[in-house]
């Protein structure tokens, strides 16, 4: 059974290579964000965050995960 960073760790590869068939994919890209900033992997989060604002402007979801990110960034 994975422990909780080796699932994060696998996701993050799932989402990633989905993101190459399809960048613009929202919940690929917003889940992939998730699971970088449980990893405190926070600059990559951030980054998947922006994307998913630009892919997806006022996004609710995707402005929050940024807004927490920025904060534990400081």
């Amino acid at each position: 059974m994975l422990n909780q960073k080796e699932q994060n760790e696998s996701a993050v590869e799932c989402y990633t290579q989905a993101l190459k068939i399809n960048e613009k994919h929202l919940p690929s890209i917003f889940n992939l964000a998730c699971n970088l900033e449980k990893l405190k992997r926070y600059e990559k989060a951030k980054h998947w965050f922006e994307h998913a604002i630009k892919v997806k402007p006022s996004w609710p979801d995707a402005l929050y995960g940024l807004t927490l990110v920025c904060i534990k960034l400081k």
